[in-house]
C-alpha cells in the first residue's frame, strides 16, 4: 500500500530532522555545512509534499466511514494535523535578516517546531514482530531510546547556551565549558560528544566533575538539567 510506504518514508525523514535540528542549533554552524543544508532542503520539500498529499487523502469520519469528499478532507486535515505540519515545515529562520547574530540564533529556535512531528509517528502501524516482543524487552528498548534522545537534546543545548554567551560578549569575562575543556568552537564533533557525555552523566548521576559550567547561564542550565533528569529517570 503506497500510503503506508509514504507514511514510513516521511517518518524516517522526521526522525532525521529531529536529530539534525538540535545539532545545528547547538553547534552554531548555521548554514555553513553543505550536508546539513541539503538535509534541510530535502526534508522541507518532503514535508511540503506531505501537506499537499494530506489534503487529497481520504479519512475515516466519526461514524467509521471512509470519507473521500474533498471539502470534508480539507476541513478535517485543517482542524487536526495541518497546524502541526505547517509550523514544522515553514523555514522561518530563512526569512530572517542575518545581520544580528544573536537574534538569528534565537530565530533559529523556530526549527525546534519540527519536533512536533514526533506526534505523527504514533500513527504509524507497529510491525507484528515488535508487538510480539516481551513487555520487559519493549520497556527496556523504550527507556534506552528515551535516554539517548533526551541526552541528545540536553547535550546540544548545553552547547547552545555557551554559543549564546559568545553572542552576548560574555567571553571577555568567562570562558565557556568547552574552552575550559581545551576544545575549539569549530571542533563540532568533539563538542557534540562532550555535550552528550555531560548530558548522560548529569541525568543519570550527578556528573563526574570533569566538565563544569563556567558562567551563570551554564550553571542555570546545568541545574535545570539535573532537576529534569531526576524527574524523568530518578
Amino acid at each position: 500500500d503506497f500510503k503506508i510506504f509514504w507514511d514510513v518514508f516521511v517518518g524516517v525523514f522526521t526522525i532525521v530532522s529531529i536529530i539534525v535540528v538540535p545539532i545545528q542549533l547547538g553547534m552554531g554552524f548555521g548554514n555553513d555545512i553543505l550536508a546539513f543544508n541539503i538535509i534541510d532542503i530535502v526534508t522541507a520539500l518532503i514535508f511540503g509534499v506531505d501537506i499537499i498529499a494530506n489534503f487529497r487523502t481520504a479519512f475515516v469520519n466519526d461514524i467509521g466511514v471512509v470519507d473521500t469528499i474533498p471539502q470534508h478532507i480539507f476541513v478535517s486535515y485543517g482542524k487536526t494535523w495541518f497546524p502541526v505540519d505547517f509550523v514544522s515545515t515553514v523555514p522561518v529562520d530563512q526569512m530572517f535578516d542575518g545581520s544580528d547574530a544573536k537574534a538569528l540564533r534565537l530565530v533559529r529556535l523556530f526549527r525546534l517546531l519540527k519536533l512536533f512531528r514526533l506526534l505523527k509517528l504514533k500513527r504509524l502501524a507497529v510491525p507484528e514482530y515488535i508487538q510480539e516482543m516481551p513487555i520487559s524487552l519493549k520497556k527496556s528498548i523504550k527507556l534506552f531510546c528515551s535516554l539517548i534522545f533526551i541526552a541528545h537534546l540536553f547535550g546540544c543545548f548545553w552547547n547552545y547556551v555557551s554559543i549564546m554567551q559568545l553572542a552576548d560578549g560574555v567571553k571577555a569575562e568567562h570562558e565557556t565549558w568547552w574552552e575550559a575543556d581545551g576544545l575549539q568552537q569549530k571542533a563540532y564533533e568533539h563538542r557534540y560528544i562532550a555535550g552528550l557525555y555531560w548530558a548522560i552523566t548529569t541525568m543519570t548521576t550527578v556528573g563526574y566533575g570533569d566538565i563544569l559550567p563556567r558562567s551563570d547561564a551554564e550553571r542555570v542550565y546545568a541545574t535545570a538539567s539535573m532537576l529534569l533528569g531526576a524527574t524523568v529517570f530518578g
